[in-house]
C-alpha cells in the first residue's frame, strides 16, 4: 500500500491500495486539537501501528518538495519538545542553529517518520511538488467519463500558487499547460483580506465568502483589478510602484522571501480598503475580483481546449460561491471539486499523482466517500470520563433512535451525531455533524452563541437527494457531486426561503449537502422521518465541534462539547447522550 503524507498547514496522511483507491485518510488536527495543525502528523502516523493490515510499501510526501534546513528544524523541533497535545505549533528556533545539523532536510524528515511507524526501514520515499499534488487531488476527483481540464489554485507552496493541466480519460495523461508563480497569487490577495480586519490568513477565508453578500459595489474593485493581468489564461498581478512595486518581484525570486510579497500584496489591499466605507464593502471587492479573474482563466482554457469537464483542488477552490460561478459557465458541462481541497487533500492527491506519472493510477473512481477516518469502536467508558457534569446515556434500538432524535429536533435541541469514520476534509457530512429545526431563523444566532462562532455566517442544510430540485435551484442536475460534499453554493427556490430560513444566506443562497440511504443511512432516515413529522425534508447540518477547534475526533471530544452546552444531546449509532 502507498502512505501520503502533507508536512505543511492541515498537516494528514492518506493510505490507498496499489490502484490508488483511497483506503484511508485523516487530518492530524483531529488527533492533537491544534486547529490548522503544522508538520509531520505523527499522532496519525502512530496510530498506525493499531492497524497491521495497512503495510506500507512506499510513502509519498508532498507540498514541501523545496523543504529548507529552517522548516525541517521547526518540525523536528516539534516533535521533539510537542510530544502530546501541543505538537504541531509552529516553533521558531534560534538559527543557526547547534542542535541540529542539517545537511539533507528531506533525509531527515525521512528518519523521522521511519521511527514514528516502527516499520521497515527499507520503504520507498518519493516527494511530489505542492501544485503536483493539488492536480493529482483534481485528477483523482475529475469524471472518468470524458477529459477534464485540472485546475490547481492557492495560496502558495513550493515557489508556485497555481498549475493548469489536461487529463485525457483514455490514456490516462496529464499534460501540463501552466504554472502560476507564488508571485500572482489569487489566493494570497483574498487572504490579505481576511488578515485585513484580524482574521487568520489561511483559516478565515470562509467567513469573507460569507461576508461578502453583506457589501455593495465600490471603486476598490477597480483598484483590485487595475492590479491583475491575465493575457492567454496566465495570471499575473501588478505591484504598486516604488520599492514594494516591481522590485518586489526580483527580492522574491533571488530570496525565494514570504514577508515581502506578503508586504507588497497588503499594500495593494490597503490601497482598495481607502476606497471603500466599511469591512464588508472589501470583502464584496475581494470576492468580486477573485470570480472575474479565475471565471476568465477557465473561460479561456475552455474555449481553447474545447473540454466540458473541470475538476479543481487547491485552497481558492473552499470558495462554494466561486464554484457556483463556475458551474454556471457557458460551455461547462461538470464541475468536480476535490472534497479536501485545501492542503489536507494533499496527501491524497501525492499518491495519485506519483502513479498517474507512472501509469498505475486506475481509471475507476477512487474514492466512494469521505467517511476515511480510523475505523474504531466508538464506546462510553465512565470510569474513564473527567468531564464537570454528569452525563447520562440510554441505550436506544436503531428505529426508536430516529423517531426520539426527530422529536427532540422539533422540540428545539440541538443534537449532535457522533458515529462511524470521521470524514476527510472541512465538512461534515453526518458522521462529526449538529442537526437542527432550520424552521426558526433566530436558532442562528442562538446556536453560533453557544458554538462561540462568528454571527453572520451562514448554517448549512442537509437535504434528502430526491428533494433536490424541488427546493433548489441546480444549473445542471447531471452535476450532482459536488453537493454530496458542500463544495458549491446554489440558489434556493423563493417559494421556499420562508420554509427553512435558517439555512439561507442573505444572498439568497445556501450550500447544500444531498445525501442518499447509501452515503448515511441514520441521517437519511431521520431526514425522512422529519419531513414526514413536519413536511420539510431540510435539517440544519453544522460541524461539530467549537468555533475554533477541529471537528470532533473521539466520543470523549463530543461528549466535552456536550457537558459545555454546546449541544443538548449526543447520538451514536444505538446510544443517546444527555446531561
Amino acid at each position: 500500500m502507498f502512505l501520503g503524507i502533507n508536512l505543511e498547514h492541515n498537516s494528514s496522511l492518506a493510505i490507498t491500495d496499489f490502484s490508488g483507491k483511497l483506503l484511508l485518510a485523516i487530518e492530524e488536527e483531529r488527533l492533537s486539537r491544534v486547529k490548522n495543525h503544522w508538520g509531520v502528523p505523527a499522532l496519525a502516523l502512530s496510530k498506525l501501528s493499531n492497524y497491521p493490515s495497512y503495510e506500507i510499501k512506499e510513502i509519498i510526501i508532498g507540498s514541501t518538495f523545496n523543504i529548507t534546513a529552517i522548516d525541517c528544524e521547526r518540525m523536528l523541533v516539534a516533535l521533539e519538545d510537542n510530544p502530546s497535545m501541543k505538537r504541531g505549533i509552529k516553533q521558531l528556533p534560534k538559527y543557526p542553529s547547534a542542535k541540529y545539523k542539517i545537511n539533507n532536510p528531506k533525509l531527515e524528515i525521512e528518519k523521522a517518520i521511519l521511527k514514528i511507524l516502527a516499520q521497515g526501514q527499507n520503504i520507498k520515499f518519493t516527494w511530489v511538488k505542492h501544485h503536483d499534488s493539488h492536480l493529482g487531488c483534481a485528477l483523482g476527483a475529475a469524471d472518468r467519463s470524458g477529459d477534464s481540464l485540472l485546475i490547481s489554485l492557492d495560496g502558495q507552496g513550493d515557489g508556485e500558487s497555481g498549475a493548469i493541466s489536461t487529463y485525457n480519460c483514455i490514456t490516462g495523461n496529464v499534460n501540463n499547460l501552466a504554472r502560476f508563480s507564488s508571485l500572482d497569487s489569487l489566493g494570497l490577495l483574498y487572504s490579505a483580506v481576511t488578515n485585513k480586519y484580524n482574521f487568520t490568513r489561511s483559516k478565515h477565508e470562509g467567513k469573507i465568502t460569507g461576508l461578502a453578500a453583506y457589501g455593495n459595489y465600490s471603486t476598490a474593485v477597480s483598484i483590485l483589478l487595475n492590479h491583475i493581468e491575465i493575457n492567454n489564461g496566465i495570471i499575473r498581478l501588478k505591484y504598486l510602484k516604488g520599492f514594494k512595486g516591481n522590485v518586489v518581484r526580483v527580492l522574491n525570486l533571488m530570496t525565494g522571501g514570504k514577508i515581502q510579497l506578503r508586504n507588497s500584496i497588503d499594500s495593494i489591499i490597503d490601497l482598495a480598503e481607502t476606497q471603500t466605507l466599511n469591512y464588508a464593502d472589501l470583502a464584496y471587492a475581494i470576492q468580486f475580483t477573485l470570480e472575474k479573474a479565475v471565471l476568465e482563466i477557465v473561460n479561456y482554457w475552455q474555449k481553447k481546449l474545447e473540454i466540458s469537464n473541470v475538476s479543481l483542488s487547491g485552497g481558492v477552490f473552499a470558495n462554494v460561491k466561486l464554484n457556483q460561478k463556475i458551474a454556471e459557465l457557458t460551455g461547462i458541462n461538470k464541475v468536480s471539486i476535490f472534497p479536501n481541497m485545501s492542503d489536507g487533500g494533499i496527501s491524497a492527491g501525492s499518491i495519485w499523482s506519483a502513479l498517474n506519472s507512472r501509469g498505475q493510477l486506475s481509471n475507476s473512481s477512487l474514492y466512494e466517500n469521505m467517511y476515511l477516518g480510523f475505523n474504531e469502536k466508538y464506546f462510553y467508558q465512565p470510569e474513564k470520563w473527567g468531564g464537570s457534569r454528569k452525563i447520562n446515556s440510554l441505550k436506544i434500538s436503531n428505529l426508536d433512535l430516529v423517531d426520539k432524535i426527530v422529536e427532540l429536533l422539533c422540540s428545539g435541541m440541538v443534537v449532535g451525531v457522533h458515529q462511524g469514520r470521521q470524514e476527510f476534509g472541512p465538512r461534515a457530512l453526518g458522521n462529526r455533524s449538529i442537526l437542527i429545526d432550520p424552521r426558526n431563523k433566530n436558532v442562528n444566532s442562538i446556536v453560533n452563541k453557544r458554538l462561540k462562532r462568528t454571527e453572520f455566517m451562514p448554517f448549512a442544510p442537509i437535504v434528502i437527494q430526491e428533494d433536490a430540485d424541488k427546493y433548489f435551484e441546480i444549473h445542471n442536475f447531471d452535476n450532482l457531486e459536488p453537493f454530496r460534499y458542500m463544495t458549491m453554493t446554489c440558489v434556493v427556490k423563493k417559494d421556499f426561503i420562508n420554509f427553512f430560513p435558517a439555512v439561507v444566506h442573505v444572498d439568497g443562497t445556501a450550500r447544500p449537502q444531498f445525501i442518499s440511504i447509501a452515503d448515511n443511512p441514520l441521517i437519511y432516515r431521520i431526514l425522512q422521518r422529519f419531513k414526514l413529522k413536519t413536511g420539510i425534508g431540510v435539517l440544519i447540518n453544522t460541524s461539530f465541534n467549537v468555533h475554533e477547534e477541529p471537528i470532533n475526533d473521539s466520543l470523549e471530544n463530543s461528549l466535552e462539547a456536550l457537558t459545555r452546552n454546546a449541544v443538548d444531546y449526543v447520538v451514536t449509532e444505538n446510544e443517546l447522550f444527555y446531561t
